[in-house]
């Protein structure tokens, strides 16, 4: 699927959080987004390792249940990674009546009067 900038203003950019629009939801991705491949590329690994090497010796209703542990486990890790972080919808509003966005990294040194982060 090609991800471009669309009529609905997709892909948004908070800061240094992308936020896509795909089947109807929207999915974040950060800037730590390559960590999430490493993770499922252990997550995959472990599995296979179960579902190949382990459970064949002990029966085929323990690569089946193999199988469904490693994909819920992925499947949970994506709804996990993709949604929305919290810190990007603010609840209070400032005197300015609209929500400031963050459009760089924190430096730490100092938290924001609006969101308090």
């Amino acid at each position: 699927i090609f991800i471009g900038v669309s009529r609905s203003g997709y892909p948004r950019y908070y800061g240094r959080i992308c936020c896509i629009r795909l089947f109807g939801q929207e999915w974040y991705v950060g800037p730590h987004w390559y960590c999430s491949l490493i993770m499922t590329a252990v997550i995959g690994g472990i599995g296979s390792g179960y579902i190949f090497v382990i459970a064949p010796t002990t029966g085929s209703t323990q690569q089946v249940g193999g199988v469904v542990i490693t994909g819920l486990s992925l499947a949970m890790f994506y709804r996990c990674v993709l949604k929305n972080p919290g810190i990007l919808s603010a609840e209070r509003r400032w005197d300015g009546g609209a929500i400031p966005e963050q459009n760089f990294p924190s430096t730490g040194t100092r938290r924001c009067n609006v969101c308090d982060i």
